[in-house]
């Protein structure tokens, strides 16, 4: 049998809708990144890698964890983060997520499980392992999902919270996920990828994991055409309505910088 066919029609058009969502969001950033002054500080972002997130994030339950990295919107929209927030956290206002001060590269969003957000490659599994632990001493049923690329697989720090990891929600350890996958855009918005081969572009581009679901889910008669486009409108208005939102929302005063600081002293 499939394994598509064990899951409910529902849950599939719901990994669609958000899936979507993610693409309509960052090509959104993608459009602001190209007007000087829009978007404040680097845009990176993971077009194309929709359906790792949606995929893992759709398997897991309410109590356990994401840990991300500087590619995370797509994660944070499939765990359920509010679009509002993100999009105001990403132009640093005072109603995003960390009331402007993560900025794009380290967002949080606490309320959906999802505590840490790293740009320093190969951060996360360290902080993954902290969490994880964190559950078991409290005999929490929950689990830690960490997401990283091939270019924190290389460091240490990656190979160090393997051994240090031992535990999963079965009891026999962890996991390890590897999704093949394809970023379509540089690592930044800055970067044009003058060095990719335009034919291997366009080779994944036949291969995006949103036409092929679309045509997947009408082909198996999961969903009409009709039903698909209007999860899609939906999308557009969701990211209209959070650039409206971050627009029209506050920049934090500079008084502002001292609160939510954790001090030792």
């Amino acid at each position: 049998m499939d394994r598509q066919d064990a899951i409910d029609p529902a849950e599939k058009k719901l990994m669609y809708e958000r899936m979507v969502l993610i693409r309509k969001f960052e090509e959104k950033l993608v459009e602001l990144s190209r007007i000087q002054g829009r978007a404040p500080g680097m845009q990176i972002l993971a077009n194309g890698q929709e359906a790792v997130a949606v995929g893992v994030v759709h398997a897991l339950t309410i109590d356990d964890v994401i840990v991300s990295n500087h590619r995370s919107h797509g994660h944070l929209l499939a765990r359920g983060a509010d679009p509002r927030q993100l999009m105001a956290e990403i132009m640093g206002k005072k109603t995003g997520t960390a009331k402007g001060k993560s900025g794009t590269l380290h967002m949080s969003v606490p309320e959906v499980n999802a505590f840490m957000t790293s740009t320093v490659v190969g951060a996360g599994p360290p902080m993954a392992v902290g969490a994880a632990f964190a559950q078991q001493y409290r005999n929490d049923t929950g689990m830690t999902v960490v997401f990283y690329g091939d270019g924190a697989a290389a460091e240490g720090s990656v190979h160090e919270a393997m051994n240090l990891a031992a535990r999963c929600r079965n009891g026999e350890g962890p996991a390890l996920i590897e999704a093949r996958t394809y970023r379509m855009r540089g690592h930044g918005e800055y970067d044009h990828q003058h060095y990719v081969d335009r034919e291997e572009l366009h080779k994944w581009a036949e291969l995006c994991p949103i036409k092929r679901y679309r045509e997947r889910l009408i082909r198996h008669g999961t969903a009409k055409p009709g039903e698909l486009e209007e999860m899609e409108r939906k999308a557009e208005t969701l990211v209209r309505e959070a650039l409206a939102y971050a627009d029209e929302s506050p920049y934090p005063s500079p008084e502002e910088a001292l609160e939510d600081v954790w001090n030792s002293l």
